[in-house]
């Protein structure tokens, strides 16, 4: 155990014998050399430095600080004092549990608890302005309190980070699925139903069967939600704050009732939203994938950033960085060594990195070569006309070797994609797993050199001579 779960662990047990979660720093200082003398055998990494604590405890602190299970207040007096903040934290978790065994009890608010809450360290958080944001967030945010606020409602919520993905949306379901188990209240909702469900009354029926009887389809249904779910989420929550909010006095579990209703509404918001993002990329990464498959087949990363899909919108608009690398890292990586992967990387002799399908290497390089059987012989024509000009004689004329590496040099002057492609290892297996088309074919196994291992000479893919 580190020093800093150490000093954890020792303030977590004082705080939870005390039930004070604020401690005078000088207070603490005592206390730990106190621990520090009884326990040395469990609090080995502090003992260890237990003549150095002072040098020692400030970074510790602050370790503990960024992690928000503790805060150094500094007063005006110059005195400071730990506030163990995961004592409140713990608390607040402590009553959901409780909630999980015992569905009537009531959610946590400030007054439902014998302490006081510090101010500063509840968030506040409108359920219709701020709560989508804090779920967006998920796992990749620090542990705090939030205190969410119900237009309308006196009562208020508290609810820790860890607990917003799952454990509260469960909570808010147990709510509505305990009034819906009274026939009355079901047979109320389902009538102000049917009129918005036309056609689809068998549906709504056995959604109503499930939400009662199926909890876990109902939690999965509500975050993985089809326009239907998302409808009947959205009346029904409507239906029971229209009548819930009418009422001036509201009994506790009316207030929890409103409560649930409101948290089920913002959480199908968030979650068909999400769900409709995640459609929308994967539809923008298949328009994506498809641009490999179409001339010029090679693509630089910038050129990706400039696909469009059919209405002309750009697909980085709809794909986010993170999920765009991850599709390019996936698509880039072969599934084992002897394979290639789907995109093949090829980083040209001028430094540029180029994006190609591996199904359309062989097409890329047979519709190259068409243009380059020209545009070579015109290069050479052009540059040896005027060396003859200026009555230079030029190795390449009578030595192959030089005429060979001549030609090379002009392949990476006009094309330096085609001539980085040309890799015996590489085409070898355009050969072996993609299969190409038999001219593309034809056209690979004029390049390969098999029984050497390599590419065969630019001067005899090209069929060029000195003469």
């Amino acid at each position: 155990m580190s020093k800093k779960e150490e000093l954890r662990k020792l303030l977590k047990a004082y705080i939870n014998k005390t039930q004070e979660p604020d401690i005078p720093y000088a207070t603490f200082r005592s206390i730990l050399d106190k621990y520090l003398e009884r326990y040395e055998g469990e609090l080995k990494e502090l003992a260890s430095v237990k003549n150095e604590l002072d040098q020692h405890l400030p970074p510790l602190l602050t370790e503990l600080g960024e992690e928000g299970i503790v805060e150094v207040i500094q007063k005006p007096d110059g005195s400071k004092t730990l506030r163990f903040l995961e004592f409140y934290r713990e608390l607040i978790e402590q009553r959901y549990k409780v909630m999980q065994n015992r569905g009537d009890t009531p959610f946590p608010s400030e007054q439902s608890f014998s302490i006081m809450f510090p101010p500063d360290i509840l968030v506040p958080v409108d359920v219709k302005v701020d709560f989508g944001s804090y779920l967006e967030l998920g796992e990749h945010q620090p542990p705090r309190i939030l205190r969410i606020l119900f237009p309308e409602l006196s009562k208020s919520l508290l609810v820790t980070t860890p607990l917003l993905s799952r454990v509260l949306l469960e909570l808010a379901l147990q709510k509505i699925r305990q009034y819906l188990r009274n026939q009355k209240n079901a047979t109320y909702i389902q009538h102000k139903l049917v009129p918005l469900f036309r056609g689809r009354e068998r549906i709504l029926k056995d959604q109503m069967i499930n939400v009662l009887t199926k909890p876990d389809l109902t939690l999965q249904d509500l975050m993985n939600p089809t326009d239907f779910i998302y409808q009947f989420w959205s009346q029904t929550t409507s239906f029971l704050l229209k009548e819930l909010l009418e009422k001036k006095e509201k009994l506790e579990e009316e207030n929890d009732l409103a409560i649930a209703a409101y948290l089920i509404g913002a959480y199908s918001i968030f979650y068909k939203g999400k769900t409709t993002k995640e459609r929308e990329t994967e539809t923008a990464l298949k328009t994506l994938s498809g641009y490999f498959e179409k001339s010029p087949y090679a693509y630089t990363f910038h050129d990706i950033f400039t696909f469009k899909d059919s209405k002309g919108f750009p697909l980085v608009k709809k794909i986010d960085n993170p999920t765009l690398q991850q599709f390019l890292d996936r698509q880039t990586t072969p599934a084992d060594p002897r394979s290639l992967p789907e995109i093949i990387k090829v980083k040209t002799i001028d430094k540029k990195e180029y994006f190609i399908s591996r199904s359309t290497v062989s097409k890329l390089l047979l519709e190259r070569s068409f243009s380059l059987f020209r545009e070579i012989r015109a290069h050479i024509v052009q540059d040896w006309y005027e060396a003859l000009q200026a009555d230079e004689k030029r190795k390449e004329w009578k030595d192959p070797q030089a005429f060979e590496e001549y030609a090379q040099s002009v392949l990476k002057q006009l094309d330096p994609l085609f001539y980085s492609l040309l890799n015996f290892s590489l085409l070898f297996l355009i050969l072996e797993q993609v299969k190409p088309n038999p001219m593309e074919k034809e056209f690979l196994e004029s390049v390969l050199d098999r029984k050497g291992k390599k590419i065969h000479p630019i001067t005899k893919i090209f069929r060029l001579y000195p003469e």
